[in-house]
């Protein structure tokens, strides 16, 4: 290649590189900021209409079986249209051709159909339209890839958009990469922000100042329902006992300055506060734990949040009861017996409590103890209790 030649290439190249630095910028932060498959629709449509495109789809090819599965698309019209199962199936007999090409590899349907052109080139295969085809990336037995389509009779894809498809694959390859760790992430947050908000004992988030940064819906309830404990008008955790009050915050304090012993927090006891009541209510008990914080690179921060778990044994919740019992075959009477049980009331306080006869409180129980197979008061505070401590 000549002189002039080889410097029409570079500035070839160089132009295709800026024609994408708009594009993987968009790339990064629409799909970042995006909480879903949006992202990925808004993309390709910037992407069709950069390239005279109609239709845009991210394809995932299983080798083995000879199936693909649209996982991103646009101009398709929806997850349940004909028109996008009639344009899968469409470049669906060209996917399998992609598994000699390498990730990162760009080819148009032109290529494909002069590669191995006697084995290749039949009726069935025939593009009636544009194709576009990039690998994102090639594994041992499947492919992602970016296939791009034109409506029949427009212009094919040229070298310029295929050095540009070139440019954006090793992005959308780290991009597919960080989408799929955003939703395993995601799902783990709201497993756990779930589970959290329905604990059966009262859960605080507090800084090292007493601040409050989150509280489940068990603590609310404890909170409103007693004096001794409760959150200021500026968000502070506070307690009516002065002597209370400096244990907790002397407690608070010391658990998130503590940040060498809060990074093996996981093997320290938990420190314990023990909240009196009038003298005829049991205490609340309270269990402070240290909460570190990790960094993206997995260091600690230097902010530690603190765990604060309030149990009010007057007031125990058992969230799923009516669905353990009805496993059980119980009526609804027979569960509430089971829930006053299981807070620790007496067969006489269960009867006054529902306002029966302590004769019909023991056929009651007679009944549970039939249906859950055991003889004891003690047994059935056992079976139950091992779904809720």
């Amino acid at each position: 290649m000549t002189a002039q030649g080889i410097k029409e290439q570079q500035g070839a190249e160089l132009l295709a590189k800026l024609y994408c630095v708009d594009l993987i910028q968009s790339l990064y932060t629409s799909l970042i900021s995006s909480s879903g498959d949006c992202g990925w629709s808004d993309y390709l449509c910037k992407l069709c209409k950069s390239l005279g495109s109609s239709t845009a789809g991210l394809v995932s090819y299983d080798i083995l079986v000879d199936q693909g599965a649209l996982q991103h698309e646009f101009g398709i019209g929806g997850k349940r249209s004909k028109k996008r199962n009639e344009w899968l199936s469409s470049i669906h007999p060209w996917l399998k051709h992609l598994a000699s090409y390498r990730s990162a590899d760009v080819v148009t349907e032109h290529d494909l159909r002069t590669w191995r052109q006697s084995t290749f080139l039949d009726s069935s295969v025939r593009a009636s339209r544009p194709m576009l085809f990039g690998v994102i990336e090639r594994q041992a037995t499947s492919i992602n890839a970016l296939c791009l389509t034109k409506q029949p009779g427009k212009r094919s894809f040229d070298e310029e958009q295929k050095s540009a498809i070139a440019e954006l694959l090793p992005h959308m390859r780290s991009m597919l990469s960080i989408y799929s760790q955003l939703i395993h992430l995601r799902t783990q947050i709201a497993f756990f922000a779930d589970t959290f908000f329905n604990l059966p004992i009262g859960a605080l988030l507090v800084e090292g100042t007493g601040r409050v940064r989150y509280q489940n819906h068990m603590a609310e309830e404890i909170l409103a329902r007693n004096d001794e404990l409760f959150i200021d008008e500026l968000g502070f955790i506070e307690a009516s006992s002065r002597r209370v009050r400096h244990r907790l915050r002397c407690l608070i304090k010391a658990i998130a300055n503590n940040r060498e012993e809060t990074r093996n927090s996981f093997q320290r006891p938990a420190q314990h506060l023990v909240i009196k009541r009038t003298e005829q209510e049991i205490p609340l008990m309270c269990i402070l734990n240290p909460v570190p914080q990790k960094s993206l690179s997995g260091k600690f921060e230097t902010d530690t949040l603190v765990a604060l778990f309030i149990q009010d044994p007057l007031l125990r919740k058992f969230p799923g009861l009516e669905d353990l019992a009805e496993s059980f075959k119980m009526t609804k009477a027979e569960t509430r017996v089971v829930e006053l049980i299981l807070n620790g009331q007496g067969l006489f306080e269960v009867a006054n409590e529902l306002g029966i006869t302590h004769n019909t409180a023991r056929t009651h129980m007679r009944h549970i103890y039939a249906k859950v197979g055991t003889h004891r008061q003690a047994d059935l505070v056992r079976i139950f209790g091992s779904f809720f401590s």
